[in-house]
């Protein structure tokens, strides 16, 4: 499994249905070169396996 929590740097970051639109966006714009404000991206699996953790 790739990393639960990725930085907006990697190409994987980009993958809006893992990390949501918001940061595939600002990975997106930091690949092409544009100034960003950095960051991470949280995988939605890190919400299921909280969810399944918690039996849920």
């Amino acid at each position: 499994m790739a990393g639960i929590v990725v930085p907006l740097s990697e190409a994987e970051a980009a993958d809006s249905a893992r990390f949501g639109p918001k940061a595939a966006n600002l990975a997106a714009l930091t690949h092409a070169g544009l100034p960003t404000p950095g960051g991470f991206g949280v995988d939605a699996e890190a919400y299921r396996l909280q969810m399944r953790a918690l039996g849920l």
